[in-house]
């Protein structure tokens, strides 16, 4: 397999992030779901993501993301919570890997957001 850059991965996926929604909502939706990322682990996460208004479009960004990372992925049309719950919670390397790109896309997606709405505020 070849090498992959996961800071650019990460910084890649956080662009898109950053523009699923109003800047200041999608910043704090970050923010919020970071925490719950810190706190919880990758599965409340998502699952946080999936229970809160605008969360749907970042959580189909993170799928989109983990489908790229180094690590055995869904099978095409698995749900991402049941892949996580059954599969990549028993590989705890996987899992951390995971978490800290998820980390580091919801980081880079909160100030690029940040940055976007003071774009336009000018």
């Amino acid at each position: 397999m070849a090498l992959q850059n996961l800071d650019r991965m990460a910084a890649r996926y956080a662009q898109a992030i950053a523009k699923t929604g109003e800047p200041k909502k999608t910043a704090t939706l970050l923010t919020r779901a970071l925490g719950v990322l810190h706190e919880q682990g990758v599965y409340a996460c998502l699952l946080f993501l999936q229970a809160q208004d605008g969360g749907r479009p970042v959580l189909q960004q993170l799928e989109a993301l983990l489908r790229e990372l180094p690590v055995a992925p869904p099978a095409p049309g698995q749900n991402i919570l049941q892949f996580v719950a059954d599969n990549l919670s028993g590989r705890l390397d996987d899992l951390l890997l995971v978490r800290d790109v998820y980390e580091q896309a919801l980081i880079y997606g909160r100030y690029s957001a940040k940055a976007r709405g003071r774009e336009e505020a000018t």
